[in-house]
């Protein structure tokens, strides 16, 4: 009578049960998918920096914000890369690159690009609202670095006090 109330399938043996992960699949998934991922990320966020960075073209202020936050998200990339290799691959001696270095830098790298966002936001806020008084002041490259400069300054500092605790 007992075996009525039990589906088609559920008399089978698993090859795991639900205490036990599949070891295969939690060393693609784990340990080589996510190291793979975050080099392909690091490599084409670094392209499209070249890219921002080289072309003529691509000389404005919110193209200059995105390569920015492309920097931000590679430092955090590279940051998560290494306490993966700690923790996932048993590395050691990265023990103390983790602790000291790693897990702090991921929290400025992450602050930063949140606050990189939202200046992208206002700068797109800024140039909706006054489009011709934007676009003028905007063709002075003097006064456009002078504003990047300025930005920089505030998502550099800023995450590094905010996450001071962590070091």
């Amino acid at each position: 009578m007992g075996n009525e109330t039990m589906g088609p399938l559920e008399h089978l043996e698993h090859p795991w049960n639900e205490t036990m992960e599949h070891p295969y699949l939690d060393l693609v998934v784990d340990k080589i998918l996510k190291q793979s991922l975050g080099c392909f990320g690091i490599f084409i966020n670094s392209i499209a920096i070249w890219i921002l960075v080289t072309k003529k073209k691509m000389q404005n202020m919110f193209l200059h914000l995105l390569a920015c936050s492309l920097i931000a998200d590679n430092g955090y990339l590279l940051m998560a890369l290494l306490t993966t290799m700690h923790y996932e691959f048993k590395i050691e001696f990265l023990a103390w690159i983790v602790g000291y270095f790693s897990v702090p830098f991921k929290g400025v790298f992450y602050a930063a690009n949140v606050l990189i966002t939202v200046n992208l936001a206002y700068e797109r806020y800024i140039s909706i609202n006054d489009s011709s008084g934007y676009k003028a002041s905007m063709t002075i490259a003097s006064f456009r670095y002078q504003r990047l400069k300025k930005y920089i300054i505030f998502f550099t500092l800023f995450p590094l006090l905010f996450n001071l605790p962590r070091f």
